[in-house]
């Protein structure tokens, strides 16, 4: 029996170079579906053929929390059209969806499964499309350095961290996440601060703050006086494994720059307590 050939509109649809899309993984991808003929009787087509699901998710990969759109309206029937799509979110929210396109979210990190099938007017339905869904953590949760000790970003509100550290106005010039906890809770994080007065430590995503300074420094170049733990202003910090270096300026009686370089090899022990005795030595 012949078959109702395609409408104008699907038929332009279909011939449309919308082949090609791009993934952020995978760079460009072809899915080819479109056809040579606007009358399916000419491609031998007669009834009974199934409709093929197409899936698009953007942005793939996101982040937690972000909004994804889903969206089936690509997905064809060669001799009829389209009537149903079910979608599926593994721990999606929400978890499935009978809409040909909305919006969707995932609130851990991971990686989930999608899936879409369509159904067509004859209840004939496709064979599932999947993609793979990629979602990475959080961005919008991070500490900064400022004149008046640290703060803290989290969705769009600053909050000061500086419980545990000396004066209202301190300086404080770089923090560090320490790489063996970057992915914990923020109340697990455990953070370095280099600051005008000292080096401290935080084992709590910066709920207190405990000094943990060099235990002295040398007078490399015989300034007099000479330079003291308390004189030095802390600038950066590098962590790599358990070691922790630290660079610190100075600025002596004539006005001359001085700058030091401390190394620590056992700041893995304070991580797990914090009131573990570090073992420095100055590099220069």
């Amino acid at each position: 029996m012949a078959t109702t050939p395609f409408s104008d509109e699907f038929i332009a649809k279909l011939k449309q170079a919308t082949g090609w899309r791009f993934n952020a993984e995978l760079g460009p991808v072809f899915t080819p579906r479109y056809f040579c003929c606007n009358d399916p009787n000419n491609l031998g087509i007669s009834d009974g053929k199934e409709p093929v699901a197409v899936l698009e998710l953007t942005p793939n990969p996101c982040l937690v929390g972000d909004t994804v759109v889903f969206d089936g309206r690509d997905s064809y029937d060669p001799d009829g059209a389209i009537t149903d799509y079910e979608f599926t979110f593994e721990d999606g929210n929400p978890p499935d969806s009978i809409a040909s396109n909305g919006n969707v979210q995932w609130a851990a990190v991971g990686e989930y499964i999608v899936t879409l099938v369509v159904t067509d007017g004859t209840g004939l339905r496709s064979s599932p499309a999947r993609q793979r869904m990629i979602v990475r953590p959080p961005m919008g949760k991070y500490y900064f350095a400022a004149s008046n000790g640290v703060w803290f970003f989290d969705n769009g509100v600053w909050a000061t961290r500086n419980s545990g550290l000396i004066g209202t106005a301190l300086q404080v010039n770089d923090v560090k996440i320490d790489p063996a906890t970057q992915n914990l809770n923020e109340t697990d994080k455990v953070l370095w601060i280099a600051t005008d007065g000292g080096l401290y430590l935080s084992i709590n995503g910066a709920g207190n703050w405990t000094e943990k300074n060099p235990d002295n420094v040398a007078n490399t170049w015989g300034d007099t006086p000479a330079p003291t733990i308390a004189d030095l202003e802390f600038q950066k910090v590098l962590i790599y494994g358990d070691e922790l270096f630290v660079i610190a300026t100075w600025q002596n009686g004539a006005g001359a720059e001085r700058s030091f370089l401390f190394h620590c090899l056992d700041a893995g022990s304070a991580r797990r307590n914090v009131d573990y005795d570090l073992t420095w030595e100055q590099i220069i």
